[in-house]
């Protein structure tokens, strides 16, 4: 990505930076589980809150 990009995406993310590799991973694991057999929802944004804005 290159770094205009990055520097863009981390000033808009609520969080302030780029997520991990682990971060969506984990989101992926969740995804795959008995434990998100509650969950309703068809997006899973992983975006450092910038949809939340």
């Amino acid at each position: 990505m290159p770094m205009t990009v990055s520097r863009g995406v981390k000033n808009t993310a609520s969080l302030g930076r780029l997520g991990g590799v682990d971060e969506v991973a984990t989101a992926v694991l969740f995804l795959a589980s008995d434990e998100r057999r509650f969950a309703a929802c068809e997006a899973l944004f992983l975006d450092g809150g910038i949809m939340a804005v």
